[in-house]
């Protein structure tokens, strides 16, 4: 500490975090030049002369986030407050946190690939209306049942953000058998899309719920057969997501119902380097639990509820 003049390194740091100068004023004043202004600065920190203190008024959130992410192995952790909101509310503000992540994380030359939820529609709603980034957007599975083509339009939606055309699937997610299916995925558009699903980077997706039977949103779009239903349940399906039904332990469950879907292929989906889960509702544990264990998401956003009953779940990572 005797090669450094403390009383020098004191002045600056007063002046800068006191007196709110500026690096350049402080040169000026003290006849320095501001390289050496800022290396006094650093210096100064690496003394311990000056400490930082973060005040974090959701330190409890902050830790439990912290937790989920060393126990799944998880990249990111981003949890909304459930207190006394809706689950309609939650949504939104899991939306919220979405759009603000992706702002952070998204750069130019990004293939962005979305599946359709209600909770990734609130995070495109909470996107700005103009995003200055060069990027493409994939559509990773086909509309409705009815052909409303819903992921058609959250995919517009969401690429109109970015002033471009996205690389749309024009066919349904569920068709009549797997002849049609076959049949549409040879068809020139289609391939031009599909190509580019080894190239997505960034997933934004949904995670859906299986039980109670019925109410899943990609049940009720595939009218799946009562033996369709037996052979799921017996395969012992928990959730869907990217299109693809899994189990407890997070594994794609190889079905007839596979054979109908027109969706991202199972084999493409673990090379995306940031798959973000977007689910809220503690009816959902199950197939989030599942999801997480599969590595299917490596980021996840859902509620403070369901994030508590996911660290107190005996899984753990072998990572």
């Amino acid at each position: 500490m005797e090669n450094y003049n403390l009383d020098l390194l004191t002045k600056i740091c007063n002046l800068k975090y006191k007196e709110k100068y500026n690096q350049r004023v402080i040169a000026q004043q003290l006849k320095l030049s501001t390289a050496k202004v800022s290396r006094m600065l650093q210096k100064a920190f690496d003394l311990g002369l000056v400490q930082v203190y973060i005040v974090d008024l959701n330190s409890e959130t902050t830790e439990l986030e912290s937790n989920l992410e060393k126990k799944y192995n998880l990249r990111r952790v981003l949890l909304v407050k459930k207190q006394n909101n809706s689950i309609d509310e939650m949504k939104k503000l899991a939306g919220q946190r979405t759009a603000n992540y992706l702002l952070n994380i998204i750069n130019d030359k990004d293939y962005i690939g979305i599946s359709p939820s209600s909770t990734v529609k609130e995070c495109v709603s909470a996107l700005p209306i103009k995003i200055s980034r060069k990027v493409d957007v994939v559509q990773m599975l086909g509309g409705s049942y009815n052909l409303t083509f819903k992921g058609l339009d959250l995919t517009k939606e969401f690429s109109d953000k970015f002033g471009i055309t996205p690389h749309i699937i024009f066919a349904p997610l569920f068709t009549d058998n797997s002849g049609i299916k076959n049949a549409i995925l040879r068809d020139s558009s289609i391939k031009r899309t599909s190509k580019y699903f080894n190239y997505i980077n960034i997933a934004l997706v949904g995670i859906g719920k299986f039980h109670p039977i019925g109410e899943s949103t990609i049940f009720q779009q595939g009218k799946l057969s009562s033996k369709e239903i037996k052979e799921l349940e017996e395969a012992n399906v928990i959730g869907d997501i990217f299109g693809h039904f899994f189990n407890h332990e997070g594994n794609f469950c190889e079905t007839s119902v596979e054979d109908r879907m027109i969706t991202i292929p199972t084999r493409s989906i673990l090379k995306i380097a940031c798959r973000i889960g977007v689910a809220v509702g503690i009816e959902k544990f199950e197939s989030i639990h599942g999801a997480l264990k599969g590595e299917l998401v490596n980021i996840l956003v859902t509620d403070d509820e369901t994030g508590y009953k996911l660290l107190d779940s005996d899984y753990k990572s072998t990572v």
